[in-house]
C-alpha cells in the first residue's frame, strides 16, 4: 500500500491567465516569465499569486526564497487555487518556508479534497488512515481513497484494491480488489503492476492463473521508471524457468543482475548461483562469493533497521529467511517421505535437519536417480569422485504461499561413491562427520554436504 504523501513537485506556472501586456518591472510577458509583485498587483488574482510563488520556490528570474514562496502559496490557496493548496500542504508537511504543522496540512488537504482535487483526496485518506493531523478514521480513509480512485488517481486505486482484498471497513471483495489493482497497473502504478503479476502467477485472488500475463506485468514493472527490484527478480525467474515466455538464461542473468544492483536480496543470491554454475554467464567463483556476501550483509542491515518476522509464527527469523522453529516442524512432517534404509544415516540426517539454524546446516538424503549429468572426475581416498547436476537443488527457505521448500535449482554438486558400498565403515562415517562440522563452522558457500 502507498503510505507516503503524494507531494507537489516544484510546480509549473499556471498559464490559464492570458494577458498580452508586458510587466513594467521586468518587461517579460505575463504568461511566460512571471516574477514580480507588480504582476500580482496588476492582476490581483489567485493565478498570479501562484505563479509568483513558483518563481520564489524555483529561483526563476528572482532569488530563491522559500519563505516568500510559502507566503504567496498561502495567499493563492486562500483564494481557492487548487495547485497552490497542494503546494501549501507540502510546505506544512516538510517545513519548507514555515514551521511543520500536520494539523494545518490536514486542514488544507480537506479544503482541496472537498474542491475536487484528486491528489488532496489521496493525501487526506493517508491522514485519516495514519492519524496525521487528525484522529484515525479508517471509514473516512476508505471513502477518500475511493473518491480519488474514481477520479483516476493511480495510487489511490492500488490502496483501494488492498482495502477490498483485506475487507478493511468494507465487505471483502476479491473481484473489486483485482479490478482496482488492474486499473492502477494500467495507469502506471508500479506496485500494482507487481501485485497484479503475482495474482496471475500464483492463481491469485479474483483471477485465474495466467503465466503469460504474469510475465507481461513483471516486465512492465521492471521496466517502469526506476524499476522494481522484486519485479526484476521475478522477471528473471520467468526467463530462467520459461514461465510465460521462452526460456532465456542470458536474459535471466541480466535481470538478476539488475535486481541485485537495486538491492534485492533474493536476486543477489540468484546472481551468485548464476556465477557459480555458469548459467547465462561465464563461471566466476569470485563474483559468486561477492554477491553471496552482499546478500548476507544486506540481510544484516535490514535486521538492524527492523527485525524480519516469520510469516507463520511471527517470531524473528534465526537467519536469512529461516525460522528454525517452523522449519523443524516441517522437516519432522517430512521424515516419513524418505529413507536411506540405514537407521544410522536416517538418524544423522534427521538430527541435522531439526537442529539447522540456517539453510547451510541442512543435510538431505538424495537418491542417486535424482542427479543428472553424472561424470567421473577423480579418485579420492576410499571413493571415486563424480561431478553432477542436482535439478531440484538444495533448500534455502520455506515458501508459505506454495507450502513447499524454495530450492536453488540446477545445482552443481560433487558426488563420492564408495569402493565397497556393501558396508558403511567407520572411516566413511567419520568423513561425513568432519565435513559436516567443517561446513557448520565456516558456513562455506561453495561446498555443501548431501548423503
Amino acid at each position: 500500500m502507498e503510505t507516503k504523501f503524494s507531494e507537489s513537485k516544484i510546480p509549473h506556472k499556471d498559464t490559464n491567465t492570458v494577458n498580452s501586456k508586458n510587466c513594467s518591472y521586468c518587461n517579460k510577458p505575463f504568461t511566460k516569465e512571471i516574477c514580480c509583485k507588480e504582476y500580482v498587483n496588476s492582476l490581483g488574482n489567485k493565478v498570479s499569486m501562484f505563479n509568483l510563488a513558483t518563481c520564489y520556490e524555483n529561483g526563476d528570474v528572482t532569488e530563491k526564497n522559500l519563505e516568500k514562496a510559502f507566503y504567496w502559496y498561502q495567499k493563492a490557496a486562500e483564494n481557492g487555487h487548487s495547485d497552490a493548496i497542494n503546494s501549501l500542504t507540502t510546505c506544512y508537511i516538510t517545513g519548507k518556508g514555515t514551521e511543520k504543522s500536520f494539523k494545518k496540512a490536514f486542514y488544507w488537504y480537506q479544503k482541496a479534497a472537498e474542491n475536487g482535487n484528486e491528489k488532496a483526496m489521496f493525501n487526506l485518506a493517508i491522514c485519516y488512515e495514519n492519524r496525521i493531523g487528525t484522529e484515525k478514521n479508517s471509514e473516512k480513509a476508505f471513502y477518500w481513497y475511493q473518491k480519488a480512485a474514481e477520479n483516476d488517481y493511480k495510487y489511490a486505486m492500488f490502496n483501494l484494491a488492498i482495502y477490498y482484498r483485506d475487507g478493511k471497513v468494507t465487505e471483502k471483495n476479491l473481484e473489486k480488489s483485482f479490478y482496482w489493482c488492474q486499473k492502477a497497473a494500467e495507469n502506471g502504478n508500479e506496485k500494482a503492476m507487481f501485485n497484479l503479476a503475482l495474482l496471475h502467477y500464483n492463481n491469485g485472488e479474483g483471477t485465474a492463473k495466467n503465466l503469460e500475463k504474469a510475465f507481461y506485468w513483471y516486465q512492465k514493472a521492471a521496466e517502469n521508471g526506476d524499476g522494481n527490484a522484486m519485479s526484476m527478480n521475478s522477471l528473471a525467474i520467468c526467463y530462467k524457468n520459461g514461465e510465460g515466455t521462452e526460456k532465456n538464461l542470458e536474459k535471466a542473468f541480466y535481470w538478476f543482475q539488475k535486481a541485485a544492483e537495486n538491492g534485492d536480496e533474493n536476486a543477489m543470491n540468484n546472481l551468485a548461483i548464476c556465477y557459480k554454475n555458469g548459467k547465462g554467464t561465464g563461471k566466476n567463483l569470485e563474483k559468486s562469493f561477492y554477491w553471496h556476501q552482499k546478500a548476507v550483509e544486506s540481510n544484516k542491515m535490514n535486521l538492524k533497521n527492523g527485525v524480519e518476522l516469520c510469516n507463520k509464527c511471527k517470531q524473528p527469523y534465526t537467519d536469512y529467511q529461516w525460522c528454525q522453529q517452523c522449519n523443524t516442524k516441517q522437516f519432522q512432517q517430512d521424515f516419513s517421505k524418505w529413507t536411506s534404509e540405514n537407521e544410522f544415516i536416517d538418524k544423522f540426517v534427521q538430527e541435522a535437519q531439526i537442529n539447522a539454524k540456517n539453510s547451510y546446516e541442512i543435510l538431505e538424503w538424495i537418491p542417486y536417480n535424482k542427479f543428472s549429468n553424472v561424470n567421473y572426475f577423480d579418485k579420492g581416498g576410499f571413493s571415486e569422485i563424480h561431478k553432477a547436476i542436482w535439478p531440484d537443488g538444495p533448500i534455502y527457505s520455506w515458501n508459505f504461499d506454495k507450502q513447499q521448500w524454495n530450492r536453488q535449482t540446477d545445482y552443481e554438486v560433487i558426488l563420492k561413491s564408495l569402493n565397497n558400498s556393501s558396508s558403511l565403515n567407520t572411516k566413511f562415517l567419520d568423513e561425513v562427520y568432519s565435513n559436516f562440522f567443517f561446513l557448520q563452522k565456516f558456513n562455506n558457500f561453495f561446498l555443501s554436504l548431501y548423503v
